[in-house]
């Protein structure tokens, strides 16, 4: 049996509700869990219940920021719209995997050499691609 240890875990620095009144001097509170669709559902409820989620890291590194928190918890408000019913943690699981999903469409999207070398694009509709052109014999 494999123990998984603390540093494994994923912390969500927050501030509840009026915790930033105070001013910048009081370190955020923290939430901790092996589960990141778990910190995400814990900052969906802190941000409904008016307090900040700032973060999520795991082992110091940061996985989502401030601004990318903000992102997936609209995604969570808009799937809960149009999937009711839902838990929280499925809502946040669906909101990472579309995030997910979109990083990888668009490091797709990007213009990558392909086995011939050429970059790849779409032929423009004015006329053939240069590849097309024959020159003549």
């Amino acid at each position: 049996m494999t123990s998984a240890s603390d540093e494994d875990k994923y912390t969500l620095d927050y501030f509840p509700h009026g915790g930033r009144d105070g001013g910048d001097d009081e370190p955020p509170f923290k939430y901790r869990t092996f589960y990141l669709d778990d910190a995400l559902a814990e900052a969906w409820r802190i941000a409904r219940g008016g307090g900040s989620a700032i973060r999520i890291t795991q082992q110091g590194e940061s996985r989502f920021d401030e601004d990318g928190l903000a992102e997936l918890l609209d995604k969570m408000s808009e799937l809960e719209g149009e999937q009711s019913g839902r838990g929280e943690r499925e809502l946040a699981a669906l909101a990472i995997g579309e995030s997910s999903e979109a990083e990888a469409g668009s490091d797709d999207a990007e213009s990558e050499p392909d086995e011939t070398g050429d970059a790849d694009t779409e032929p423009d509709e004015t006329g053939p691609e240069t590849s097309e052109i024959k020159s003549p014999s």
